[in-house]
């Protein structure tokens, strides 16, 4: 056998395409498998050609779920990081509003000092 497509090949492929534009998904996983089959190469030698199609809808299964797993893993991981970025942003607003009442507080503080001051002059400050 040579590893050059016949043209009966290539109308074979065209034809499967134009038959199932519906499930690009599907196609996408086969096309993973493929790959993953290439990889594996000498170690695991992964031979789609050899599985039943019993073997191939529960690997195409597994893949799907395990799409799934990782969309949902990713979303979860997600809405954990939106989590704690929003407690930083809150943690950040009691800060601020701490630094506002000691603000307040230390300004009050100097201005009932001054008029203290101003009232009781003449004890403080004999000449």
């Amino acid at each position: 056998m040579t590893d050059k497509p016949t043209p009966q090949d290539k109308k074979l492929e065209e034809s499967e395409r134009s038959a199932t534009p519906a499930v690009p998904k599907v196609n996408q996983i086969l096309q993973e498998l493929e790959v993953i089959s290439l990889h594996k190469g000498s170690g695991g030698n992964i031979d789609l050609s050899e599985f039943d199609k019993n073997q191939k809808d529960k690997l195409l299964d597994l893949i799907a779920k395990n799409e799934d797993n990782t969309s949902k893993f990713h979303s979860e991981q997600t809405n954990a990081f939106k989590e704690i970025e929003l407690a930083r942003i809150a943690e950040a607003g009691v800060n601020n509003k701490t630094l506002r009442y000691i603000l307040v507080a230390s300004i009050f503080l100097v201005v009932a000092l001054t008029v203290l001051i101003l009232l009781f002059k003449e004890n403080y400050f004999i000449p």
